[in-house]
Order: C-alpha cells, then sequence, then structure tokens
C-alpha cells in the first residue's frame, strides 16, 4: 500500500534496544532462582540494565506518541528563530528524515533547502524517506536531500544564506567540534545565519564563553540565545534521557 503520510521516525531508534532488553529477558530465569553469589550480581546486573534500557523504549514510545508530537514541536522550535524573510539558499546538517528541512520549506517558500546526512545504519532514516517525505508535505520542487557530511559540506564557499542543525552536532564529537563550524563559517554567505538547536555542553562543545570567543574570531557572532524550554515543554525521561531539553536553540550570523 502506497504510504499516505510522512514517516520521520525517531531519535532513539527501537532495533537498538528492544534487542538488548529481550536478551536480557531471556537470560533472566537461568540466574533468578540460583543462590551463588556470581548468580545473584549476575542478576542485579541484568535487572539494571534492563531498566536502563527499557527506560530508553519508554523514550522511544513517547517521541513516538500523538504522531511524533514533541519532535515536531521541537523543530517548529527551531524554525521559529529563523531570523527575517529568508531568500536563496539553506542546509540542514544531519537532516535525519528530512523534518526540520521540510518545515523550513514550508515556513520559506522562497528558499532552496538541501538536507544532508550520513544516513549511518544506526538510526531510522535514509535519502529515501526524507525524499518521500517531501513529497507527501508538497515541499518536493524547493527540497533536495544528499549524503554528507558535517566535516566536509558539500556546497561551494558562501553559498548558503542560512544553515540549520537540530541536535545533530553534538553527535559528531569523535572528531573536533570546531571542525563542524569552519565548515559552517566557509558555507555561509556574508551576513547569512546558522541556527542551531543542541546540547551546548562542556563535553561537547568545552567551556561556552571559550566556544564563543573562538566563533567570534572567524567572524561568526551570537545573535541570541533561547533555552529550548521557553519555548516546547519537554518531558521529564527525555531530558534524563540526554535525548531532548536541557539543550538551547542558538542563532549566530557571519559578519566581517
Amino acid at each position: 500500500m502506497k504510504q499516505q503520510k510522512p514517516d520521520y521516525k525517531t531519535w532513539l531508534p527501537i532495533k537498538n534496544f528492544s534487542a538488548v532488553s529481550m536478551m536480557f529477558v531471556l537470560w533472566l530465569p537461568f540466574f533468578i532462582n540460583a543462590d551463588s553469589i556470581i548468580s545473584q550480581i549476575a542478576l542485579s546486573c541484568i535487572a539494571v540494565l534492563t531498566l536502563f534500557y527499557g527506560s530508553y523504549l519508554a523514550g522511544h514510545f513517547l517521541l513516538r506518541k500523538n504522531n511524533f508530537k514533541i519532535q515536531h514541536e521541537l523543530s517548529e522550535a527551531l524554525i521559529s528563530k529563523v531570523p527575517g524573510d529568508m531568500t536563496g539558499n539553506a542546509l540542514d546538517i544531519g537532516t535525519g528524515n528530512g523534518i526540520a528541512a521540510i518545515k523550513l520549506a514550508k515556513a520559506y517558500p522562497n528558499l532552496h533547502i538541501f538536507g544532508i546526512d550520513l544516513w549511518s545504519k544506526k538510526w531510522d532514516y535514509s535519502k529515501k524517506q526524507c525524499i518521500i517525505n517531501a513529497n507527501l508535505e508538497g515541499v518536493s520542487e524547493h527540497v533536495a536531500f544528499t549524503e554528507g557530511s558535517g566535516f566536509d559540506l558539500p556546497v561551494k564557499n558562501a553559498s548558503m544564506a542560512l544553515i540549520i542543525s537540530n541536535y545533530a552536532i553534538h553527535t559528531m564529537k569523535e572528531h573536533d567540534i570546531k571542525a563542524v563550524f569552519q565548515e559552517i563559517i566557509r558555507a555561509l554567505e556574508l551576513n547569512g545565519y546558522l541556527v542551531v538547536q543542541d546540547f551546548f555542553r562542556k563535553r561537547y562543545y568545552g567551556r561556552t564563553d571559550e566556544f564563543i570567543k573562538y566563533l567570534e574570531e572567524y567572524g561568526l557572532h551570537i545573535v541570541e540565545m533561547t533555552d529550548t524550554e521557553n519555548i516546547v515543554n519537554v518531558p521529564k525521561l527525555l531530558k534524563i534521557l540526554d535525548v531532548a531539553g536541557n539543550s538551547e536553540i542558538w542563532i549566530l550570523q557571519k559578519r566581517i
């Protein structure tokens, strides 16, 4: 049957947690009646790990609740911070299944938007689903999707009037996140904007004041910083799991 509505999946793919949780449940009978110290320790570990992975399963279903309501609200919060009447080219880094890029296209029909992602098997996302979603949302004429990395943006120098990213850049911490921002600065046109929602924490970005000073040295200046929860009421479990909330939306502009 032809898909009738967009499918954006969740930021917590169930396949990563359900299999592990099931494994712990299957092992449980072997230890539950055992008397040895080793068995009791194993039982305790299984209980703790089952609770841990079970909480992520609960988070998955929270994100799915009411047709992905919370994910839509968080993406809309990001788009609500895009300044002015934007025209020209825009880029969505870490587009997933295209939710933020598509919302941007609806809000700014004069933008030509490119969503990029590596679409790793770690996530339930794909370029194909992005294209399907854009068609179903009626914005396929000015949204395109291509494979690309934040460390090597597939765009020309000074070609983007706007760059957005939604809870994606912190996942690139295996390399130097500053390299992503160097690419963003390269890609932005003069007076262009970056609007990013993320966990701006020390373990990802280093000290905030030092990171902002670094960006300013290369011409990227803070315009506004907003706590996500000033806009969206994020469920407590998602904050505990570090999935959403406890985050900020930064607006930055490239200046001389």
